[in-house]
């Protein structure tokens, strides 16, 4: 592998670290595609963690560039996680609802574009 193809591979890794982090009110979403080869992920593990003190069941919502947003998963346990389908791609959005309808967190899978070859 070249200098150039590792520092590729490199940015691209860290364009898919970012996807996780924790929200102000404590919920963590991360989005975890299964491969990091081109073209895009098409089924992704979304991960979430909500604080102990957040009430059951929350909501996993998604929605897509242009999409409207519709239920996706319920979150009955404080942690856990799910893969999506064969239809997750690049603007797939993922957010995790509190029961009371608040946004907890919200997650893009979002990739850099493949080199063209």
């Amino acid at each position: 592998m070249t200098a150039t193809g590792a520092l590729r591979g490199l940015s691209l890794s860290l364009a898919l670290l970012t996807l996780a982090a924790c929200s102000p009110r404590g919920a963590e979403l991360e989005i975890i595609p299964a491969r990091t080869a081109c073209p895009p992920p098409k089924v992704v593990a979304v991960r979430w963690r909500l604080p102990a003190d957040e009430p059951l069941p929350a909501q996993l919502t998604i929605n897509g560039p242009g999409k409207p947003t519709k239920p996706w998963r319920k979150a009955s346990t404080h942690e856990g996680e799910a893969n999506t389908g064969s239809w997750a791609g690049d603007g797939l959005t993922v957010t995790l609802v509190s029961k009371a309808g608040k946004p907890l967190a919200r997650r893009t899978l979002t990739r850099e574009p493949c080199a063209k070859r």
